[in-house]
């Protein structure tokens, strides 16, 4: 059907495979371009972790590509190869039906999965690919399509009888060219998986029409010999490769629960209990038994059994210590974290041991690595088991704070796919030589990882502490590798716990040490966190912005999935957002998220920060449906990801309703805003900064929804919180100035909003410089303060410096608009020619 290239995109910077159609005369219009743009759109309908990403699809030169997800690994057909054992042929089997079950439930029928249309991807994750043949299920029409080149998922491309598909994995239908439904891709599933599990498929015929006859008249071959698989798995099996669909599964996931039900668990139960009838009975039960092994069994060779690691790390007991913490925390938010936290922590750790297994099997039984590899990957994998481990001992003694920040803490457990990194794991520094030392080290580290975890999970005075003395035993130490991870851990705990300047000193203290010596990962990520403490939180927006460049650099030569240079370009981007440079914040924030977007799970936290970001900046540039389709894409990913009650959500819930308002709806911004509040005072409590904000947002749309009365109340307040966890002189007070200052003007109160309007603007300028967007909504106010007391003069030379500043960084907002009316407003009074205002975007 064609051909798949590696490519580069260079827009968004990202490796993609490139689907060609065969070159056989013209391209646009043909069946086979008709069935790839259909292949297109059946994927494009997919999101799901088991199914390929399409990207795009077009024409050019006549000829129709499809750009899909670029994965590393290879075709089940290869992977089955390697016989693996019957239990890991089961889970990515049944991985792979889970993007099958996807499919379905979009009304999709693939019609031709076999082993060459699933990838393993060196992640560990199964992807089902190659949707081609797929069509809208309930499609029966049987005339063949005059060629033109729109096509839609329901079009018919081929004949009614026409044999499509793979012969070898087609369902009895399908040989004999009646309508297909779900239930066909049971059967192939079922083929494919029959081959898995016994090496041969469960069909064979000297010819099509040989196999066709087998294959419609039911005519399994028998077993080969040397193959043993459960009773129940075969039986299973069996079901699904039924030659009436009736007689198969329902559904592709009652199959799917089938295949995860193992009876023969609860015999082996029942007969350890019973010890003594085991004792009479030993040698039949033992017969009986191997025919019904599972993975739970006792290791039949050197690579089984890897699950026992997890046993006082992840197991029965520490959920249910984890669940009884959760419930005792008193948090609003409990059982929906607790839920969230414990299937990321299963997703975790399920793929930890598939990697310890497959670590095990290439050195043990495939013989494709060394010795010193299979350490290497191991000594990784179990760092990362221990973080689980600092971690969920964090999470045991939860209270409101740490259920809060559960998520986002097992979010944060350091990546597994480092471990398979084998360049990355052979350049690491290597350990002390004096073995004294090196034990000390690896104390050191462990104490590191405690801190992390309660870094992550909110406990930050513990984390502090614990992170000072371990800068100092660093010292004394005196392996410098360990002191600048120390230093550069003091760093994000002093700034965690508000302490930036102190915060600047340690990173860049890790900065430095870490250059010294090539540790580039600890490097990479000091310069991206004095990107943020230098260039936000000290407001030194040039010198951040250098730091912003080193991280950068840091980042691409660190590599490991180019994950540090989508932090670093992020960083930039804010930085650049920060100052109103919004196309340098673009194409960071554009970069960066393209970066996350292929590299993170689907329900990652970082693609919704990504999202927000770049709704912020298409706000900045007035482009507000884009903006409210990024912020509702990220209220929804956050809902997902934290649940309906989280403070991120209401942080989401805050900028879909700044474009509501924006766009006059301000009811509906209301709405969203009520429940932001409600939100931050459940989880947050009375006095925090999040709720200021949400207080003033509210301040402002009930004011420009005409209630400048109602906006007083909710401005006054957030004013008071922002002085007092904030202090006076902060910027951020700006905005609660300018909404009360706003309302009192809108109810002819000018005197008393004037001194206020002016401290804004103080704050704004001190804090974002005398050019900043924010600066321009400060100008506006004061000068309808001073119009409203007659001061026409001082009130024009204000609106006309705001309308100079906003077209110059944010043209086309509201803010510049209102920014003209008033100046054309100004001109009137003073009987000079109104300007032209410029145009919108």
């Amino acid at each position: 059907m064609g051909l798949v290239y590696a490519a580069y995109d260079p827009k968004l910077d990202r490796r993609v495979a490139l689907k060609l159609l065969h070159v056989r005369g013209p391209e646009v219009g043909t069946r086979r371009a008709q069935r790839l743009l259909r292949e297109a759109q059946a994927m494009a309908q997919l999101t799901h972790p088991n199914v390929v990403t399409v990207h795009d699809v077009g024409t050019a030169d006549g000829r129709v590509f499809l750009a899909m997800e670029y994965i590393e690994g290879q075709t089940l057909t290869r992977w089955l190869a390697e016989q693996p054992g019957w239990p890991r042929v089961l889970d990515v089997f049944v991985a792979a039906g889970r993007g099958l079950v996807a499919a379905h439930a979009k009304g999709l029928v693939h019609r031709d999965f076999k082993p060459d249309n699933v990838m393993l991807g060196t992640d560990g994750r199964v992807r089902v690919m190659d949707f081609g043949l797929a069509r809208a299920r309930d499609d029966a029409s049987g005339d063949e399509l005059p060629s033109r080149p729109g096509v839609d998922l329901s079009t018919q491309v081929t004949r009614t009888g026409a044999l499509m598909g793979t012969p070898a994995y087609m369902a009895p239908e399908q040989h004999l060219g009646l309508a297909l439904d779900a239930r066909s891709d049971q059967f192939s599933f079922c083929v494919a998986l029959y081959e898995g599990l016994y090496g041969v498929r469960p069909f064979s015929g000297e010819s099509a029409a040989a196999l066709g006859m087998a294959v419609t008249r039911g005519m399994l071959d028998d077993p080969p010999p040397g193959r043993t698989i459960p009773k129940w798995l075969r039986r299973v099996v069996l079901r699904g490769l039924r030659s009436s669909p009736d007689e198969r599964f329902v559904d592709m996931s009652q199959l799917l629960q089938a295949l995860q039900v193992d009876p023969g668990r609860r015999r082996r139960r029942l007969a350890w209990g019973a010890g003594a009838l085991v004792l009479l009975s030993a040698g039949a039960w033992w017969n009986e038994w191997r025919g019904w092994s599972t993975p739970q069994a006792p290791p039949a060779g050197p690579c089984q059994g890897t699950d026992r690691h997890l046993r006082g790390v992840w197991d029965q007991g520490r959920q249910a210590a984890l669940s009884q913490a959760m419930a005792a925390s008193g948090s609003p938010m409990a059982d929906a974290t607790l839920s969230r936290v414990e299937q990321r922590l299963d997703r975790y750790t399920a793929q930890w041991v598939r990697m310890r297994t497959d670590n095990c099997e290439a050195t043990r039984i495939r013989g494709e690595q060394s010795e010193t590899l299979l350490d290497l990957r191991n000594a990784c994998l179990d760092d990362r088991l221990r973080r689980v481990d600092d971690l969920v001992a964090v999470l045991e003694r939860a209270d409101a704070e740490v259920v809060q920040r559960a998520v986002s803490a097992v979010v944060a457990l350091p990546s597994l796919g480092r471990c398979a990194d084998v360049v990355a794991l052979r350049n690491r520094l290597p350990p002390p030589d004096d073995p004294a030392v090196a034990e000390a080290v690896l104390g050191l580290r462990e104490q590191i990882g405690q801190a992390r975890a309660r870094l992550h999970a909110g406990r930050y005075q513990e984390a502090r502490a614990l992170a000072i003395s371990v800068r100092r035993e660093a010292a004394g130490v005196g392996y410098r590798p360990a002191l600048a991870e120390a230093h550069a851990l003091e760093g994000e705990m002093l700034d965690e716990t508000g302490d930036s300047a102190g915060a600047e000193r340690a990173l860049r203290q890790a900065y430095l040490t870490a250059l010294q010596i090539r540790h580039d990962e600890v490097a990479a990520g000091a310069a991206a966190w004095l990107t943020y403490v230098v260039g936000y939180r000290l407001a030194r927006h040039r010198e951040g912005s250098v730091w912003g460049e080193h991280a950068l650099a840091m980042g691409l030569r660190v590599g490991e999935g180019k994950l540090a240079e989508a932090q670093a370009r992020h960083n930039l981007g804010a930085l650049a957002d920060a100052t109103g440079d919004t196309e340098a914040a673009k194409e960071q924030y554009e970069r960066s998220f393209a970066l996350r977007a292929r590299l993170l799970p689907q329900d990652h936290p970082d693609l919704a920060r990504s999202l927000n970001a770049l709704g912020n900046l298409h706000s900045r540039r007035a482009e507000y449906e884009k903006a409210l389709a990024r912020y509702r894409h990220a209220l929804e990913l956050r809902e997902q990801i934290f649940g309906p009650g989280h403070p991120e959500v209401a942080g989401a819930l805050n900028n879909v309703s700044i474009i509501l308002r924006r766009q006059g709806k301000f009811e509906d911004s209301v709405q969203a805003l009520r429940r932001a509040v409600e939100i931050y005072e459940s989880v947050r409590g009375p006095d925090h900064p999040e709720l200021a904000q949400s207080l003033d947002n509210l301040g402002v749309s009930l004011r420009e929804g005409g209630d400048p009365a109602a906006a007083q109340a909710p401005h006054r307040r957030a004013l008071e919180i922002r002085e007092r966890v904030l202090g006076p002189e902060h910027p951020d007070l700006g905005d609660s100035l300018v909404g009360l200052g706003r309302a009192l003007c809108d109810q002819g109160r000018h005197d008393e909003a004037e001194p206020l309007l002016r401290r804004a603007l103080t704050l704004y300028e001190q804090g974002f410089g005398t050019d900043h967007p924010v600066v321009g909504s400060a100008l506006i106010g004061l000068g309808v303060a001073q119009r409203g007391q007659g001061r026409e003069a001082t009130a024009r030379a204000h609106f006309e410096r705001a309308t100079a500043l906003l077209d110059d960084k944010a043209p086309g907002t509201n803010e510049a608009a209102e920014a003209h009316s008033l100046l054309e407003g100004s001109d009137i009074a003073t009987g000079k020619p109104a300007p032209v205002s410029p145009p919108t975007d």
